[in-house]
């Protein structure tokens, strides 16, 4: 996007962020505050796993994971793909005019709802699947190589 700082800032204001992440371990405190994410690590995949499927049961939460033993936890509207349409409304945006990259599963709200979609090549088969387009993996420059098409082709 063309757009200087002070109108990025402005957006952000408007939403009334003030804070973009906020580590606390101690359970008394962090419900002192108001929580817009939370991000959970484990050593064990089952034990991840187990977790999850208690908070999908939880309504109210986007559950997701960017990594195999990881679970990020939000508000149900809270998600990329959300908050890149409130971005493109803002601005006037359409759909189309709107490149997404992911390889995670918290990037399906956005692969699924742009016509300008792509994973990476590390992604999982399922992240690929919702992408229209597929990349090289990190290793190999991927994400540089969609910017690189995408300004040669215009």
């Amino acid at each position: 996007f063309d757009i200087s700082y002070a109108k990025a800032k402005k957006f952000i204001d408007e939403l009334a962020v003030d804070k973009y992440m906020i580590t606390l371990k101690d359970f008394d405190e962090i419900r002192k505050h108001t929580i817009l994410k939370l991000e959970f690590h484990f050593r064990d995949k089952m034990e991840r796993n187990r977790v999850k499927e208690l908070l999908y049961q939880i309504e109210g939460l986007h559950v997701t994971s960017a990594a195999p033993l990881n679970i990020e936890v939000t508000h149900h509207d809270a998600t990329k793909g959300n908050m890149i349409e409130a971005v493109c409304e803002y601005y006037g945006y359409a759909k189309e005019e709107v490149v997404v990259i992911g390889d995670s599963a918290n990037d399906l709200s956005m692969l699924t709802r742009f016509p300008h979609s792509y994973a990476m090549g590390n992604a999982s088969d399922y992240v690929k699947d919702a992408a229209t387009h597929i990349t090289d993996d990190n290793a190999h420059q991927g994400v540089a190589k969609v910017i690189h098409s995408l300004l040669e082709n215009q």
